[in-house]
C-alpha cells in the first residue's frame, strides 16, 4: 500500500507541474513517450479534465468553478483508470525500465512529459489562445514600448504582449 500511495503521489505531481521536466534519463524518457502514445489513444480530454478538476480545488480557484462532487468524482476515476491501463498494461515495460533504471523519480518525471503536452494541447486551442490574449487588454502599449526601447531593442518583440485595436 505504501508503495501505491507513493507512485500514485508521483504521478499526480509529474502531471500537474507546468515547469519543465528535470533531466530525465532514456528509460524515463522512453516511458514519457510511451505514456504520450497511450494518452493519444485515450480520450484525449481526460486528463485535461482531470488537471482542470484538481487545480480548480484551489483555494485561489475554487470560486471560478462549478463543479460538482460527483463530477470531480467521474473525472478522477476515468484519470485512474487511463494511468493505471497506461502504467501497468500499456508502457508495462518501459515503466519497468524506467524505475529500474531511474528509479521512483522516474514517474514523475514522465509524467511531467505527458503533463506538459496536455497543457500545450489545451494552449492550442483557439477559443483558449484568445483567452489567454485578453490579458493584454489591460496593458499599457506605451510602458511596453518604453521597456522595449530601454532593452534597446526599437520596437517590442513580436512575443511582447500588445494592445489589440477594438
Amino acid at each position: 500500500m505504501r508503495f501505491k500511495t507513493a507512485f500514485c503521489a508521483a504521478a499526480v505531481s509529474g502531471l500537474v507541474a507546468l515547469a519543465s521536466p528535470a533531466a530525465a534519463g532514456p528509460a524515463t524518457e522512453t516511458l514519457g513517450t510511451c505514456l504520450i502514445t497511450a494518452a493519444g489513444k485515450a480520450d484525449p480530454s481526460v486528463l485535461s479534465q482531470w488537471m482542470y478538476v484538481a487545480m480548480g480545488t484551489n483555494p485561489a480557484l475554487k470560486g471560478l468553478s462549478s463543479v460538482s462532487e460527483d463530477q470531480r468524482q467521474a473525472i478522477n476515476a476515468k484519470a485512474a483508470a487511463f494511468i493505471q491501463k497506461a502504467m501497468l498494461t500499456d508502457c508495462r515495460p518501459q515503466a519497468l525500465e524506467a524505475l529500474r533504471t531511474d528509479g521512483p523519480s522516474a514517474v514523475e518525471q514522465s509524467f511531467q512529459l505527458v503533463g506538459a503536452i496536455s497543457t500545450r494541447q489545451l494552449r492550442s486551442d483557439p477559443a483558449t489562445q484568445t483567452s489567454l490574449q485578453g490579458v493584454a487588454r489591460g496593458f499599457d502599449p506605451k510602458a511596453w514600448e518604453a521597456f522595449a526601447a530601454e532593452a534597446g531593442s526599437a520596437e517590442p518583440a513580436a512575443s511582447a504582449p500588445v494592445k489589440p485595436a477594438h
